[in-house]
């Protein structure tokens, strides 16, 4: 698995430039699986702040073809502090299970969110 990109939308879908506290923003993320196999994957976002606080956390789970490439929009309401956040894009073979597995390196990106 391998994420190709990661966008920050509104809720029209249109491509988000300055992120305001409070506001719901959508966190578009696009993957492809490039394993021979079909494969079960758990995409997990994690919302840190500043100081590395998870102030989010969101999940889906799926099945994926071999070849296939999906998007999954989920959506985040900004804290009311402004500031720096980080955001980690993980794609594991599940959630419920003893013994996760990831399947994809992880993927960071960086929004402020202003006043």
């Amino acid at each position: 698995m391998q994420v190709l990109s990661t966008r920050f939308t509104n809720a029209h879908g249109l491509d988000l430039l300055d992120i305001m506290s409070g506001q719901q923003i959508n966190i578009v993320v696009t993957f492809k699986n490039y394993q021979q196999v079909e494969q079960n994957y758990a995409l997990i976002i994690q919302v840190e702040d500043s100081n590395g606080i998870v102030t989010h956390i969101d999940w889906v789970e799926g099945k994926l073809a071999y070849g296939q490439t999906t998007q999954h929009t989920r959506q985040w309401i900004t804290p009311t502090e402004q500031g720096l956040y980080r955001i980690k894009i993980f794609i594991w073979d599940g959630i419920f299970i003893i013994a996760p597995t990831p399947l994809s390196e992880r993927t960071v990106e960086n929004i402020h969110v202003s006043e």
